[in-house]
C-alpha cells in the first residue's frame, strides 16, 4: 500500500507543474486563466465522477442491500492512514 501511495504521489507531483507548463506553452496569455480553471475543474470533476461511477458499479454487481456496506468499507480501507 505504501508503494502504491508513493507512486501516486510522485505522479501527481510531476503532473501538476508539467501540465501547467504545457498549458502556458500552447495557449495565449489572455486565455490562460480559463484554460487553467478548466484543467483544475477536470481534476475535481474526475474525482467526483469516479466516486459516483464506482458506487453505481458496486450497486449493480453487489446489489441493493450491500452496496453502502461495500462502499463504506472500501472508503475506510483506501482513505485511512496506514
Amino acid at each position: 500500500m505504501f508503494i502504491a501511495r508513493f507512486a501516486v504521489g510522485a505522479g501527481e507531483a510531476v503532473n501538476w507543474p508539467a501540465g501547467h507548463s504545457l498549458v502556458a506553452d500552447y495557449f495565449p496569455r489572455a486565455q490562460l486563466p480559463r484554460v487553467v480553471a478548466t484543467m483544475n475543474l477536470g481534476m475535481v470533476a474526475g474525482g467526483g465522477l469516479s466516486s459516483l461511477l464506482g458506487a453505481t458499479i458496486i450497486y449493480t454487481v453487489v446489489g441493493h442491500g450491500l452496496a453502502p456496506v461495500v462502499t463504506g468499507l472500501a472508503t475506510d480501507y483506501l482513505f485511512t492512514s496506514p
